[in-house]
């Protein structure tokens, strides 16, 4: 009994003590002297020492005495399990906010006792502000009324922006739209009901990128596009809320998507980049490049290509948009993230992860999930991919993990992964480069691929470091193993040893020589199928091209990608198209000018300043074009902002089809011409009246006798004159 008294205070103390709240805490990182740029995520680390499952709130000021700033995402962090001691990014870590200071400081304290037990950081941090170009105009709010965006202006976003309510955002070819300020949450969304028309070209994409200047930007400098539709989704209920924290608390509100059309149209994105975005909100409530929920098959996606992004660079949340000619480059996570439903079709993409970019997460080309819950929710995510380029971290089988030379990032995991019962398939593409070959995970996933109910068949893949196959998560059902992917009927090929047979051009790079096309020589250009679906999965489907090799890329062609992608945007100089318009002279009909007068040259001023241009004359308004002195060079600012004052010497040339031509110097292809002809002509002089004969050498005249008038014909032409005779001269 004495025993079990003992016993019994034991544990009662034990529990007190658990229940006490701790009486100190330690920062242990940052501390003092650490470097950050806004917007990037960062870890937490403190000392665990009586700190186990307290509760804490970590703030952020320019002072250790403040004032402090809750940081979003760590706001109440329990002291256990994966936080124990720590919060990383991605699960969790802080957000440096957009304050530049070299005196900065984090506070953690206590939240059931906040001003009994805290501590401040020992030492001030820096935050390194990036130089930011200031866009000519800002977007912000919610657009409510339709909106063509000029590509004569570079335009910003303030905050979350929403296009709501029925409206058209259009966005013309050439456009440049740039995110907040650097570690500002930035994000265009376009709601339920509303559409984006982004139709660039291959000469004038649409470009969406970081506010930073040309070598300063960085994944995460804003939070990317999303766009919200009325297709189907396996969300509860049939619709959610989007990821990244930028939706209403109200269902159905802003940033809602899901519905019952899986024909809906959110517009057109064509010839657009993304680049630059991303951001970890809080834990699984990611940014990515371009994030899409329950987007319509009526909705055009047609090379597009998202660089540097911060999370995914692509995902779909449910849905049924068709895509082709995507690109992923360089992102941060998975390339491809399908989930709650996708069932559309991408053909013709490119994978290209970065040696040491990757996610604690895992990154990997594919990842695909029913759902977080392994679900048999309808619809089940069932899209198909074909005819992918994807290009892995490692370059050679005998690079080991790690982050040295000849080293790729730890964190990189199978080329594909798909899991939590989803239904995803992948056909016709060329893998190349990675530590495992396709992970299938969970026993309904397996399940799903043994009953052929998804399918990876007429795929290449090269130079895999360790297995082709890796069923993880449960034991494979009777029948699967890993031989699966081998089966001679799937017509998928594995040649494990050298990345390089397959023959890519130039996949190595991660810079401007970087050429994912496919050489003349490689060994599958002949070897796609569009027949060997299976019972449950077709692959004769009307959006797909059936193209006779896999891969992206056919040889026999000018590449895809060419003209509107663009593989160095950390330091390309964004620049608003210009609308070159001269306005006179030859503005309007009747313009007359004579031999040496000089006339201002002026022209439309919706450009931004700097331009450089140059001004010729001719009398055809094919040319020839002759230089116009002091006018070969005219930076359109200051001054001259819109105008050359006196700048235009008219030329001694007699024309009623005079014409002048505007020319950017940086671009001659983009010129203007006078809308019409104007007269130039010589100036008038007045005549001058003086008789030279008779009366100088012919002084006498017989009467009767006929003699010849002489006169003076300075400025006489087509003048009329009267002759008189006198006997006197007055």
């Amino acid at each position: 009994m004495k025993y079990m008294v003992t016993a019994f205070a034991f544990v009662m103390l034990s529990i007190a003590a658990i229940a006490q709240n701790p009486s100190s805490c330690r920062i242990s990182f940052p501390n003092g002297g650490e470097v950050f740029r806004p917007g990037s995520t960062q870890e937490l680390r403190w000392d665990t020492a009586g700190t186990f499952r307290s509760r804490w709130r970590f703030k952020f000021g320019t002072s250790p005495g403040g004032p402090w700033t809750t940081l979003t995402g760590v706001s109440n962090v329990l002291d256990s399990g994966a936080t124990r001691g720590q919060s990383v990014p991605t699960g969790g870590g802080w957000r440096v906010p957009s304050v530049s200071t070299t005196s900065g400081y984090l506070r953690m304290e206590l939240i059931a006792d906040s001003n009994g037990v805290f501590d401040i950081s020992d030492n001030p941090f820096t935050i390194t502000e990036p130089k930011i170009n200031k866009p000519d105009s800002v977007l912000r709010g919610e657009i409510t009324r339709s909106l063509t965006l000029s590509n004569t202006k570079i335009y910003g976003l303030d905050g979350y922006v929403y296009v709501s309510g029925g409206a058209v955002l259009t966005i013309q070819p050439g456009t440049v739209i740039i995110g907040d300020t650097v570690g500002q949450n930035s994000v265009l969304c376009i709601n339920r009901g509303s559409k984006i028309i982004a139709a660039g070209t291959r000469e004038q994409p649409i470009v969406f990128t970081s506010a930073a200047a040309p070598g300063q930007r960085a994944r995460g400098d804003w939070g990317g596009i999303v766009i919200c539709g009325n297709a189907r989704t396996n969300h509860p209920g049939g619709q959610a809320a989007i990821e990244g924290g930028i939706a209403d608390v109200t269902p159905g509100g802003k940033g809602w998507f899901g519905g019952t059309d899986d024909n809906d149209n959110s517009g057109i994105l064509r010839f657009v980049r993304i680049e630059f975005a991303g951001i970890a909100v809080a834990p699984n409530n990611e940014l990515n490049g371009l994030t899409m929920g329950a987007v319509g098959r009526l909705t055009a996606l047609e090379y597009i290509q998202v660089s540097h992004s911060n999370d995914d660079a692509f995902e779909w949340f449910g849905g049924s948009v068709n895509a082709k000619y995507l690109i992923a480059y360089g992102a941060l996570d998975d390339d491809f993230d399908t989930d709650n439903g996708f069932s559309g079709r991408v053909q013709f993409g490119v994978g290209k992860r970065f040696r040491q970019v990757a996610d604690v997460s895992t990154s990997q080309h594919f990842e695909s999930d029913n759902d977080a819950n392994s679900s048999f929710n309808s619809p089940l995510t069932s899209a198909i991919f074909s005819n992918m380029t994807l290009i892995g971290p490692m370059q050679d089988t005998s690079w080991t993990s790690g982050f040295g030379p000849n080293q790729f990032h730890p964190r990189f995991g199978a080329a594909a992964q798909i899991r939590r019962n989803s239904r995803e398939s992948i056909v016709n593409s060329v893998f190349t480069g990675w530590p495992r070959g396709i992970e299938i995970a969970q026993a309904p996933t397996m399940a799903a691929a043994n009953a052929d109910t998804f399918i990876v068949r007429n795929n290449d893949w090269y130079g895999v470091k360790t297995t082709w196959l890796n069923l993880a998560g449960a034991t494979p059902p009777a029948g699967m193993t890993t031989a699966w992917i081998a089966k001679q009927e799937f017509a998928n090929i594995l040649s494990a040893g050298n990345p390089n047979n397959a023959m890519i051009t130039n996949p190595w790079p991660e810079d401007g020589s970087f050429d994912p096309s496919t050489s003349q020589v490689a060994s599958y250009l002949t070897t796609a199928n569009f027949t060997n679906g299976s019972a449950l999965v077709s692959l004769a489907d009307p959006y797909l091209t059936p193209v006779s090799y896999r891969g992206a890329f056919d040889p026999s062609k000018t590449r895809w990608d060419l003209g509107w992608t663009n593989y160095d945007p950390v330091n390309t100089e964004y620049r608003a198209q210009v609308s070159v318009n001269l306005l006179s002279p030859g503005k309007a009909p009747g313009e007359t000018y004579t031999f040496g007068d000089k006339a201002d040259i002026t022209w439309d001023v919706n450009n931004a300043e700097g331009n450089v241009f140059k001004f010729e004359f001719a009398t055809s308004n094919q040319g020839p074009w002759q230089p116009i002195a002091g006018a070969e060079s005219v930076t359109d600012a200051g001054t001259t902002r819109g105008i050359l004052a006196k700048g235009f010497v008219v030329p001694a040339t007699a024309t009623t089809t005079g014409y002048i031509k505007m020319t950017l110097v940086s671009d001659p292809s983009k010129f203007d011409i006078s809308d019409v002809p104007f007269t130039i002509v010589a100036p008038k002089v007045d005549p001058v009246v003086r008789l030279i004969e008779p009366g100088t050498t012919v002084k006498s005249i017989r009467v009767g006798q006929s003699v010849d008038l002489v006169w003076d014909t300075t400025g006489t032409y087509r003048q009329r004159f009267r002759f008189e005779f006198g006997k006197s001269a007055t």
